[in-house]
């Protein structure tokens, strides 16, 4: 369930964002950004991931799913995604706190691509 749902969340969210629009010319123009550029991207990606994690454990805990089963998937899944460092820790500080939590007490992140803000990089050709 949790695997299927998480990889059908991140397919909708990256077709939303127009990251699966011509994969090849995506990874030739990474390629050609500076390191600068692609920690940015690589930081977006990544918050973009923990806001599917963070709504999928607020799911999970309004459904009912017992806390530990849900500890379990999310840690599964943020081993699979590959986050940073700084979004895997935020999601595990709502681990802990999902033992007292009850119903809907979680809010949601909105979603990336409600967000998405057009930006140009300037690729140097040379």
């Amino acid at each position: 369930f949790g695997k299927t749902l998480f990889g059908d969340l991140v397919s909708e969210e990256r077709t939303a964002m127009g990251l699966d629009e011509n994969p090849v010319q995506l990874i030739e123009r990474y390629r050609r950004l500076s390191s600068v550029d692609r920690q940015y991207l690589e930081h977006e990606e990544d918050l973009a991931l923990t806001g599917l994690l963070v709504n999928m454990a607020a799911f999970m805990v309004a459904m009912g799913v017992s806390h530990t089963s849900i500890t379990n998937k999310i840690r599964r899944l943020v081993g699979r995604a590959h986050i940073g460092l700084q979004f895997s820790q935020h999601v595990y500080d709502i681990l802990k706190v999902l033992q007292a939590a009850k119903g809907n007490v979680f809010e949601l992140w909105p979603l990336r691509s409600r967000q998405l803000q057009r930006q140009d990089f300037l690729v140097h050709y040379g």
